[in-house]
């Protein structure tokens, strides 16, 4: 009888024992597949990212920017950007370029109080009528007839007019107060309103100054009324000028937008697009407005923007920190006519990046443009170290469980021969040789590798699909780590990958059988037979 036979044959024998072993090899077979595209998923996050939304395959900027990029110098930056777009764009090398002007500034909100602004409506106009506040009290007394018409019109169970609601925001807007910082020790002579006592706060300053009612509004409806961010609470923040539809060969905002939409090119609309956690924290949507201040180099700029749309970026940083607004836009705001601070240029081959920078370089100098330098995404900062060592730390991470699915591997096969002295003490009574023991156990290990090994690459592969299209979320444990990869990672593999796992798998099962069965082959079978 053929050894194959046989070999197929001990593996119904036992069917509980080739069981526990397949289900070992398999168990090992779909971790390791698991464990190598979660290594393969989060790599080709944190290098999409890189190129997308930070770097691109390599970026052009003036070198004196480059040298102070830490002060963020708006003066230093490419002149007759179009010309440069244009050379870029027709060279053979080059598949994408992103014009791009990323700004500091700090988000102010508007004194002017709207509807939007208004959380729950029926129950500010309650407040506004029936609270015992002083300062509800105070903005009754001294609305001007209209606001005080419209709010005797007013109803608090919602079902007000519209029209009487407009004229009290606009009544509402034009309130006046006197807003004090009371210092005890300079005036001690004087007595406040009990309606301004209550904001006063004790300093060594008097400020006698006139500013909008919504100030104080925010303090006594916090509940209602949105924040404006006046005073201490401006927001430091990053915007970037892009053009959109360039935007979309790099990270594409508009796969990411989960409100409103984004803005076309409009210098004159001042529309901006925020990140999600900055839209929430600062407790806006799609329709309010907010103020940028910038400091430009013809001096401070401001202007009122309306939020266009809202996006959730896959970076947690950027997801608080940064938004968006047209390039011209950017341009008109920051006075800059046809200039942007970089250019962001992938290429169409990656591992052709080195020529092709040398050759851009010498067209831009042939070009006219000067004081301009090149750097590939290797050469800026420490985004190529940090690549390297994510790479190897998750393929260590990796390695790890593959070289313990070996061990658990070799461990099951070889227990499952030496738990079988008897048998091969049997066999070899009957006239089975050494070589022939040998011969039978490998066949055996192999077919059960085969199938155990395929189930496990199958369901890790399937386990794998599902994964790439729902994501992991790491939200909770990311949100606070400044680094660019997303908090979902997308487990993805590569099909030859899920071949060598495969083989590894059934190379290492049926091997580690040599070892236990020539060692038993050897063993005389009265002393098998006798063995427990």
């Amino acid at each position: 009888m053929k050894l194959s036979v046989i070999g197929l044959r001990n593996i119904s024998r036992n069917k509980r024992r080739s069981i526990l072993s397949g289900f070992a090899i398999a168990i090992v077979a779909m971790v390791i597949t698991f464990m190598f595209s979660m290594e393969n998923g989060m790599m080709s996050d944190l290098k999409n990212n890189v190129f997308k939304l930070m770097l691109g395959h390599f970026r052009i900027r003036n070198s004196q920017y480059d040298a102070n990029e830490q002060l963020n110098p708006l003066e230093y930056t490419i002149s007759n950007a179009g010309k440069l777009d244009t050379l870029l764009i027709n060279d053979e090398n080059i598949r994408a370029v992103a014009p791009r002007i990323p700004f500091p500034n700090v988000i102010y909100g508007s004194p002017t109080l709207s509807q939007k602004d208004i959380k729950d409506m029926p129950e500010f106009i309650s407040q506004l009528k029936d609270s015992n506040e002083p300062l509800p009290a105070f903005l009754r007394e001294n609305l001007p007839g209209p606001g005080k018409r419209a709010l005797e019109g007013l109803s608090g169970d919602g079902s007000f007019d519209k029209q009487k609601l407009v004229t009290l925001m606009d009544a509402l807007n034009r309130v006046l107060t006197f807003k004090v910082i009371y210092s005890p020790e300079r005036f001690a002579g004087i007595t406040l309103p009990d309606e301004v006592k209550k904001y006063a706060v004790e300093d060594v300053r008097f400020e006698n100054r006139i500013s909008y009612n919504r100030e104080l509004l925010d303090s006594a409806m916090a509940g209602l009324v949105k924040p404006n961010l006046r005073g201490g609470k401006l927001i430091p923040v990053m915007g970037v000028g892009c053009d959109f539809v360039r935007e979309k060969s790099f990270y594409e905002l508009d796969k990411a937008l989960i409100d409103g939409e984004l803005p076309a090119m409009n210098a004159q609309a001042r529309e901006v697009v925020l990140p999600a956690g900055l839209a929430d924290q600062l407790n806006l949507t799609v329709g309010d407005k907010l103020t940028l201040t910038v400091s430009t180099p013809g001096g401070l700029n401001a202007a009122t923007f309306r939020i266009k749309g809202i996006v959730r970026l896959a970076i947690s940083t950027y997801n608080t920190k940064f938004f968006f607004i047209p390039l011209d836009t950017a341009q008109n705001f920051l006075k800059m006519d046809d200039r942007v601070i970089e250019m962001l240029v992938m290429t169409k081959n990656l591992d052709k990046l080195a020529p092709t920078i040398t050759s851009v370089s010498g067209k831009i100098q042939d070009a006219g443009f000067t004081g301009l330098t090149v750097k590939s995404w290797e050469e800026i900062d420490n985004f190529a170290f940090y690549i390297q060592y994510a790479d190897v730390a998750y393929a260590f991470i990796a390695l790890f469980f593959f070289l313990l699915g070996t061990t658990v591997i070799i461990n099951t096969t070889m227990m499952v021969i030496y738990e079988r002295m008897r048998e091969i003490g049997t066999v070899s009574a009957m006239g089975m040789t050494g070589s022939e023991i040998v011969r039978m156990f490998f066949l055996e290990s192999f077919f059960i590798s085969v199938i155990a090994s395929f189930i496990g690459v199958v369901i890790g592969f399937i386990v794998v699909l599902i994964l790439n299209h729902t994501g992991i979320n790491f939200t909770e444990y990311m949100n606070q780590l400044d680094f660019p990869m997303a908090p979902i990672i997308y487990p993805s593999i590569n099909p030859l990958l899920l071949v060598f796992i495969f083989v590894y798998s059934v190379s290492v099962a049926s091997f580690a059988s040599f070892i236990p069965s020539r060692r038993a082959a050897k063993i005389e079978p009265v002393k098998a037979l006798r063995a427990i």
